[in-house]
């Protein structure tokens, strides 16, 4: 039969060893009347006899036992073992010291910091009560497994009037303590410093031997801590203020309570925050499918719609309709998402103002917008977002996006001209040539320019040749083609190549559409045309007249401008005297209208044998480069529209046509005339609702079935009619007195 357990006292039954310190053990036993589990601190034998040893003893215990906290251990029981040695009773701490939980490594940081927190609660308690624990350290805070924290081994704990001994565990002492001099409430401070500065650091508070660390002590507060996260730059601060040497200037544990707790309040709103960054990153790839998947729809159904032949009926564009009716709905959804994605992150922000990565997100978001809204030639809606880019970009990362640089780099054939870059300036509601930002010689590369339009002038200063670009933000000019792998030189004309009234467009890129009061106008698109030459002004009715009286006498009556089936029936715009056509006096500078697609077409080929050269009509997108340059302006001037600068409705009275060269402002960057009022210049191409693909080179040599297109302003229309985006189209035989015709060729 096994022996009884021990007896310790009259009802406690010794069971195990729990531990010893410096003036006692403690062990596990049975309280036999309330039949639970105790821990029994016993002072140690050899010290019963001491006075000195069983007053701190009974201090330790008395003390603890007025401490009546739930971070306190209570004190159940006191009393004195036969041989003499002092013993009290206290409820059994389960669990790990925070010294064993910091070596593990698996405590975070917040529940690392809301432990502390309790700890200075219990801190705050104790200094009300006039009592400083002298001991903070991590061995001596224990955490139960059910979120207890309790400050336990009060044994060098006074009422505050220490003075003149060096006590304490010597790696957590304040310089006050080492030295002996009176502590106070601050002491405890300070060593719950060292313990903050612990966690934050994973360094233990001081490491040798204990008169080193006495006397490193003594020596004042250890070196600032390191550059922390900016998560964790308050606790750096409250670090620093509980670590001042003098102990007036550290904060009293109510404070410290205070902080901690506010910091930990922001700790949860951070992790809130950070998962609604993560609900917000999660919905990316879906919206980003979304927006391929409307572009897919509109392309789809665009195509559709135009390989309808004219007159199609329902039934055959209902596939087309179904499809916009798809990406309608994909709209909606896109937008759904998209308000779900800001609202996620916008509840971050608001958790966590600063919050890094929701703001670089939001950043993103809006840049993206901004582009969308400068590719769909929207400027506002690119101003607002760009705006919003600017707020959300806290860590400067779109900095050079939002300054709007970009790079030219330039070529020229032949190489080696000189090169002269102008902006240009707002003036008088007119986009002119302003100041010169750069002068040197092709070719050139790399030269940082601000977003915007600029005229390159290449060649001699007297006589330039001249050559807008446009500048994206963070990209540079682009003269790579369609398919090719390199950029391509700017052609530049031999002297004297070209008439006086011919005009050279060189290749490359320009904005198409966009412009979404213009008629009919394309939804905006980047395009290629190759470089072409096109007249300076209309076709005026002098050289038609040249025209006609070169033809024989049929083809010259069947080509003649009227209104009618013959200038006898209907309205003739010319003379004929002697045989011979010319137009009616003052009216040799007009630009001839009432010809049909096929007249301008006949015209064109009778030029092109005079003069050698393959003059054609221009293709729609190449009369819409020579209007409106590579920057997609909805004037030829600008972008403000005013009537007395084209002839248009409500330029002149009675609206009437005028000659081509009365209203010098109606020119385009290319010094094309008459492209806004006028007359409308028939185009070589046939009518295509979708129009080229984004993207793509234009052929010249387009398909020429069906209605043919017109394009420009005329001098009975609207203002609204006259938007150099717009498009129209009459049957090519129709004869109109709004529409004319200018010619153009290919180069070389």
């Amino acid at each position: 039969m096994a022996p009884a357990p021990p007896r310790i006292a009259h009802r406690y039954v010794d069971q195990a060893p729990l531990g010893r310190g410096g003036m006692g053990e403690v062990r596990r036993v049975l309280d036999e009347r309330l039949e639970r589990p105790v821990a029994m601190k016993i002072l140690h034998a050899g010290f019963e006899a001491s006075d000195e040893a069983r007053a701190l003893f009974l201090a330790e215990a008395r003390l603890t036992a007025g401490l009546q906290h739930p971070g306190v251990v209570s004190v159940h029981d006191l009393g004195e073992l036969p041989d003499g040695r002092l013993w009290f009773t206290m409820a059994e701490i389960q669990g790990r010291t925070l010294a064993v939980a910091l070596a593990s490594g698996d405590l975070p940081l917040r529940r690392a910091v809301d432990l502390l927190a309790r700890v200075a609660v219990v801190l705050a308690y104790a200094h009300a009560r006039q009592v400083v624990h002298l001991d903070v350290k991590p061995s001596n805070i224990m955490l139960g497994p059910f979120g207890e924290v309790y400050l336990v081994d009060w044994g060098i704990s006074t009422l505050v009037r220490r003075q003149g001994q060096v006590v304490g565990s010597p790696a957590y002492m304040a310089p006050e303590q080492a030295r002996a001099a009176p502590t106070s409430p601050a002491t405890d401070v300070y060593a719950l410093g060292l313990v903050l500065r612990e966690l934050l650091t994973g360094q233990p508070a001081a490491e040798g031997t204990v008169s080193e660390l006495v006397a490193r002590a003594a020596e004042g507060p250890p070196a600032p801590l390191p550059a922390l996260p900016l998560d964790q730059a308050e606790l750096g601060e409250l670090v620093h203020h509980m670590l001042a040497e003098a102990p007036a200037d550290r904060p009293a544990a109510r404070e410290v309570v205070a902080r901690l707790e506010a910091w930990l309040d922001g700790a949860r709103n951070l992790e809130r925050a950070r998962r609604l960054v993560q609900d917000a990153a999660d919905m990316t790839p879906l919206l980003q499918e979304k927006r391929r998947e409307i572009e897919r729809l509109r392309t789809e159904a665009a195509a559709l719609l135009a390989a309808l032949p004219p007159g199609a009926g329902d039934a055959q564009k209902e596939p087309a309709w179904q499809m916009e009716d798809a990406t309608g709905v994909v709209e909606r959804e896109l937008a759904e998402g998209e308000v779900a994605y800001l609202r996620s992150l916008q509840g971050a922000l608001s958790l966590q103002p600063q919050l890094p990565e929701a703001s670089s997100l939001m950043a993103a978001y809006f840049r993206e917008l901004a582009e969308r809204g400068e590719r769909s030639g929207d400027p506002l809606a690119a101003a607002q977002a760009s705006a919003l880019v600017r707020v959300h970009d806290v860590a400067g990362e779109h900095a050079d996006w939002l300054a709007g640089a970009g790079l030219l780099d330039l070529d020229t054939a032949p190489t080696g001209l000189a090169i002269r870059v102008r902006s240009l300036h707002a003036y008088r509601r007119r986009l002119l040539p302003h100041a010169v930002v750069f002068t040197g010689q092709s070719p050139v590369t790399g030269v940082k320019l601000a977003r915007g339009t600029y005229l390159v002038e290449i060649g001699p200063a007297d006589a330039p040749f001249c050559y807008p670009v446009e500048i994206r933000r963070g990209r540079s000019w682009d003269r790579v083609p369609p398919g090719g792998d390199a950029p391509e030189a700017v052609a530049v004309p031999p002297e004297r190549s070209l008439g006086a009234d011919e005009l050279f467009v060189p290749g490359g890129w320009f904005w198409s559409g966009g412009d979404r009061l213009a008629a009919d106008a394309l939804h905006r698109r980047r395009l290629w045309v190759d470089g072409f030459v096109i007249a300076r002004q209309p076709v005026t009715e002098a050289a038609y007249c040249d025209f006609l009286n070169d033809l024989g006498q049929s083809e010259a009556q069947a080509r003649e401008p009227t209104a009618g089936p013959s200038r006898e029936q209907g309205l003739g715009m010319l003379d004929h005297v002697d045989g011979a056509y010319r137009p009616k006096p003052g009216n040799e500078r007009l630009p001839v209208c009432l010809v049909s697609w096929h007249d301008a077409c006949a015209y064109a080929a009778w030029w092109a044998a005079r003069t050698g050269q393959p003059w054609r009509l221009p293709h729609d997108q190449e009369w819409e480069k020579a209007a409106r340059g590579v920057d997609g302006r909805p004037w030829p001037w600008g972008h403000h529209l005013e009537v007395d600068r084209a002839c248009m409705l409500g330029s002149t009275t009675p609206p009437s046509r005028a000659p081509v060269d009365a209203f010098p402002i109606d020119e385009s960057p290319y010094g094309v005339r008459g492209m806004a009022g006028g007359v409308r210049d028939w185009c070589l191409n046939g009518y295509d609702r979708a129009g080229p693909p984004d993207g793509s080179r234009v052929d010249p040599r387009a398909d020429c079935a069906g209605p043919r297109l017109t394009r420009g302003g005329a001098w009975g229309a609207m203002p609204a009619l006259c938007r150099l985006a717009g498009r129209f189209a009459a049957p090519p035989d129709a004869r109109l007195l709004g529409v004319g015709f200018r010619l153009a060729r290919s180069w070389p």
